[in-house]
């Protein structure tokens, strides 16, 4: 399927969306304006990225959210945070 295609007639406000990091967990809020609850789990697996990586994974994040200030983003800084956010959705 295509994922542009998902986003608009299957992803809403009430959906969770959960990736390390992937470009296409914000594609609903940049094409369609909707805000599922984005848990993204880059700073859980810090030591797989390089630190370039990691930086402009986090610079990215910053900035979507700063544009998009209704965006509904999450990010754990450990498993337990995790696991919290997850048993409060």
């Amino acid at each position: 399927n295509q994922w542009e295609l998902e986003c608009k007639n299957q992803i809403d406000d009430n959906n969770i969306l959960i990736a390390i990091h992937s470009t296409s967990i914000f594609q609903p809020t940049i094409m369609f304006g909707k805000c599922p609850k984005m848990i993204l789990l880059f700073k859980l697996y810090r030591d797989a990225l390089s630190e370039d990586e990691y930086r402009r994974i986090d610079y990215f994040i910053k900035k979507f959210v700063s544009i998009y200030q209704n965006a509904n983003v999450l990010i754990p800084k450990s498993f337990d945070e995790f696991e919290k956010m997850l048993n409060g959705i």
